[in-house]
């Protein structure tokens, strides 16, 4: 019965030992440091430790490489230091003006829907009846023709 076991790559025992004869005789005749490259080489290593670190190796490097891009997409978005007033506008110093970033609050705008029965569906009919540039306030004004959202439509 002794050799009828097997070890973990299903070799028998008698296999295993005249194997092990052999690899002695070799390594005789070979000095130890090339024994030890042998033993680090990428051969001898098993397919599931190469491939746990070939994943590992990947995701790191997908991780580095996904932080590169957010750093470069999220940095235009910051262009802003803040300091928006209630209205979510604030002057701006280089050009002068005023500009927004967020649209004006709903109950404003539900104010200027109801003050006029007046409607423009788009810019050019509010040409057509001679009523461009709309300001806020005024009858026929909408968001929808308001792009930059500075309050005065149809520019």
């Amino acid at each position: 019965m002794l050799f009828m076991r097997y070890e973990h790559r299903r070799t028998p025992v008698i296999l295993t030992r005249f194997r092990e004869r052999l690899r002695r005789s070799r390594s005789q005749r070979q000095p130890t440091w090339r024994k030890d490259l042998r033993l680090r080489n990428s051969r001898h290593r098993s397919a599931l430790s190469m491939r746990i670190e070939f994943g590992v190796l990947l995701v790191l490097y997908m991780l580095v490489l996904g932080g590169i891009v957010h750093g470069m997409v999220s940095a235009p978005a910051n262009a802003h230091p803040g300091g928006l007033a209630k209205d979510g506008c604030h002057n701006d110093r280089k050009n002068g003006g005023r500009h927004c970033h967020r649209a004006p609050p709903a109950s404003q705008l539900a104010a200027t829907a109801s003050q006029g029965g007046v409607y423009f569906r788009n810019c050019d009919a509010a040409r057509k009846a001679g009523a461009a540039p709309v300001k806020r306030g005024q009858p026929g004004y909408g968001v929808h023709l308001d792009r930059d959202r500075d309050g005065i439509g149809c520019e």
